[in-house]
């Protein structure tokens, strides 16, 4: 069983993201609202991280290349409302090798859940 390392402030949104998850597969899904806890939980066991772009200790395009200083080969989702804003932040500090999801009310959440089983078999 893999685990999968969710970072999202907004609790509804990460409770969404984590119920998704659980309903079709048997990943472990360890979440979380703060950035810098996420820090903390990154170990070898995470296969993959999904965060939130806009938080308020720090975005999620930060975090992700915080993290891939200590897994450079950690797949990477960035959900977010502003999915031309994560685009621009992540090519503002050369972070490569990551899939944007968008954070709406048109998204199909069975969608995200395929991404994120897309991105474990990376």
């Amino acid at each position: 069983m893999a685990k999968i390392l969710l970072v999202d402030d907004y609790d509804a949104s990460r409770q969404l993201f984590t119920d998704a998850i659980n309903s079709v597969s048997n990943h472990e899904v360890v979440s979380t609202e703060s950035p810098l806890k996420a820090i903390d939980l990154i170990d070898s066991s995470i296969a993959v991280l999904v965060t939130d772009y806009q938080m308020p200790e720090m975005c999620g395009t930060v975090l992700a290349k915080k993290l891939r200083k200590q897994r450079p080969e950690l797949p990477v989702i960035i959900i977010s409302g502003a999915i031309h804003l994560a685009k621009k932040a992540a090519e503002k500090i050369n972070l490569h090798n990551i899939m944007f999801y968008a954070k709406n009310g048109e998204s199909n959440i069975m969608s995200f859940v395929s991404l994120v089983e897309q991105m474990m078999q990376t």
